[in-house]
C-alpha cells in the first residue's frame, strides 16, 4: 500500500481537459494555446501530477493526447496567418516533430560515395 496523501484525481476531469481542449483555454482561462501546464493550472496541480494520473488512468491519458493535438492545430494555425510570433511557435512545434531542417544527399553516379549535409 502507497503511504501519501489521497489523489485528488477525479474521472470528472476527463470532461474538463476535453472543455479545455476544445476553447477553455481562450474563452474561461485566457492562455494564449491549450496546453498541459495551462490545464494542470486550471486543476491547482503540478503538471508532475498531471502526467501521473496519465499513467494511472489511461482515459486520461486520452485526454493529454488531446490537448497536444489542440496545442499543434491552434500554434500552427495562428503562426500561418501571423498572430504569433515565428520564434516562439516554432519552439512549441518543436515538441511537436516539427523541425525546419533539410537534408540533401548527393551521391557518386556509381553509388560509391554518399555524403549527407543538415542545415
Amino acid at each position: 500500500m502507497e503511504k501519501g496523501r489521497p489523489t485528488k484525481y477525479d474521472p470528472a476531469f476527463i470532461d474538463l481537459a476535453y472543455a479545455y481542449a476544445e476553447g477553455d483555454w481562450e474563452s474561461v482561462h485566457n492562455h494564449n494555446h491549450p496546453s498541459v501546464i495551462g490545464f494542470a493550472r486550471t486543476l491547482r496541480v503540478a503538471r508532475s501530477t498531471i502526467y501521473k494520473w496519465a499513467q494511472e488512468h489511461p482515459d486520461f491519458s486520452d485526454t493529454l493526447e488531446h490537448i497536444g493535438s489542440e496545442q499543434e492545430f491552434t500554434v500552427l494555425d495562428k503562426a500561418l496567418v501571423g498572430e504569433y510570433v515565428a520564434p516562439l511557435a516554432k519552439l512549441v512545434l518543436a515538441n511537436h516533430d516539427y523541425s525546419d531542417k533539410t537534408q540533401t544527399d548527393h551521391v557518386s553516379s556509381d553509388g560509391s560515395i554518399k555524403i549527407s549535409w543538415e542545415g
